[in-house]
């Protein structure tokens, strides 16, 4: 089953190859009630060998902006946002072609943002058709004629299926929890302030070990994302003024300068110019 309102684009192209060279037909669901394939998410129900839908869900608006919802022209200017147009673009096509479906909306779900609703698409053939839960869409499935990659046509017999949910790991959970920007930003304050009370006050050990474990985890969650050398140097430079106010007799001067020095890299962290950021048609326009 999927609803999702996006995902990074070279994350999705990765799904969309695996899907198209699967020798394992695939079935996609867009579910449940209200769900929605947004974005990233019409390449992927695209891509399947056979799409449902929830009666409720709906799909397209595939335009692709930066990571943080920004419009990719204000950003990159103007050749860039109609680069990453096109691309896109013709990779919509591309899987609409493969799968047998409307290369034309496709294509305007990624240039002008259409969005359908599932007895809209089925009428169109953006999908297969309509199911009111995953066992509804295999029993509608079952008997259909697919072509899976390197084996030719096959039958689907799928009525009655055993279903295995597969669910993200502890791990995989706490690596995307730790992905987030903000979290990562967030674990750098308070491992920061820990420190800095721990030098203050020697003899504490909880703020000192609390701030030393917040800092281990943002430096594993900014390992995960592409990170601004230069925001966390000043995060760095800010933590040694902050330690320095406490023995060094500055007026608060130090302790200011600090202060600044970890805002900024706070604000700056994310290096958006690293080829690791990327496009990601998550934000909707």
């Amino acid at each position: 089953s999927l609803d999702t309102p996006g995902g990074a684009l070279d994350a999705t192209r990765e799904i969309v190859q695996a899907m198209l060279e699967s020798p394992v037909p695939v079935l996609v669901w867009v579910g449940p009630a209200g769900a929605r394939a947004g974005s990233a998410g019409v390449f992927v129900t695209m891509a399947a060998d056979v799409a449902a839908m929830h009666p409720t869900s709906n799909i397209g608006a595939a335009h692709p902006v930066l990571g943080g919802g920004q419009d990719i022209e204000q950003s990159a200017g103007k050749d860039m946002a109609k680069k990453v147009e096109n691309d896109t673009a013709a990779f919509a096509r591309s899987i609409a072609e493969a799968r047998g479906r409307p290369q034309d909306w496709a294509e305007k779900a990624v240039r002008e943002s259409v969005s359908v609703t599932s007895t809209e698409a089925v009428k169109l053939k953006v999908v297969d058709l309509v199911a009111d839960s995953l066992d509804d869409a295999l029993a509608k499935a079952d008997g259909r004629t697919i072509r899976a990659s390197g084996t030719g046509k096959r039958t689907l017999a799928l009525k009655g299926a055993l279903v295995v949910p597969f669910e993200q790991t502890i791990r995989q959970r706490l690596l995307s929890f730790l992905a987030d920007p903000n979290v990562v930003g967030i674990l750098m304050m308070i491992g920061t302030l820990g420190i800095a009370i721990e030098f203050y006050h020697p003899g504490l050990i909880f703020p000192g070990a609390a701030g030393a474990l917040a800092l281990f985890l943002a430096f594993l969650g900014s390992r995960l994302i592409p990170v601004n050398v230069g925001a966390v140097l000043l995060v760095i430079v800010g933590v040694g003024l902050l330690v320095a106010e406490a023995y060094l007799t500055t007026h608060g001067i130090a302790g200011l300068g600090g202060a600044a020095c970890v805002v900024l890299g706070m604000l700056f962290f994310v290096d958006k110019a690293s080829p690791d950021y990327h496009f990601d048609p998550g934000a909707l326009q």
